[in-house]
This record gives C-alpha cells, sequence and structure tokens, in this order.
C-alpha cells in the first residue's frame, strides 16, 4: 500500500527549501541597499560595496543628455517631414 503522506511531506520538504534560498537571496540583495563595512561589489560602477541613488549632477547630466537627444530626434523628424512636402523622394 502507498504512504498517503509521502506526496506532501516531500511537497513541504521542497517548499521548506525554496523558502530557505529565498531568504538568503533576500538577505543578500538587503545588504546591498543597507549601509555597512562589506567588501567592495564588483558590480557597483563607483567602486563602493553597496548600490547608491544617484547625486543631483548625475541626474542633470542624464536630463542633459536626454534632452539633446530629444532635440536631434524632432530636428530629424522635422528635415524629414519638410522633405516629404517638397516632393523629396526619401
Amino acid at each position: 500500500m502507498a504512504d498517503a503522506g509521502k506526496e506532501p511531506r516531500q511537497d513541504l520538504d521542497r517548499l521548506r527549501a525554496d523558502n530557505k534560498q529565498l531568504k538568503a537571496e533576500v538577505r543578500r540583495l538587503e545588504s546591498l541597499l543597507l549601509p555597512g563595512d562589506e567588501a567592495k561589489s564588483p558590480r557597483d560602477p563607483r567602486g563602493g560595496g553597496r548600490l547608491q541613488l544617484p547625486s543631483e549632477e548625475d541626474v542633470d547630466r542624464a536630463m542633459t543628455y536626454l534632452q539633446r537627444m530629444f532635440r536631434k530626434f524632432r530636428d530629424k523628424l522635422k528635415e524629414l517631414e519638410d522633405e516629404t512636402q517638397r516632393g523629396t523622394p526619401l
């Protein structure tokens, strides 16, 4: 006769193992976000061991770059529109 409790026990063991792995991952990710004196992470481009929010200067540079890209894109669209209206083939 088959053990009726075998399958639920296997599921419970699997879920416990998954839970343990997920908790370890949460601790790892929290360690990246919380302040502390851990070793430097090679994934942090600024050389620190923790993830950091960008500075105001970083945000300003990014916004300036995006504005320039948008203007170039807008100017190119206008140029293409003008060529189309004059009948110039693309």
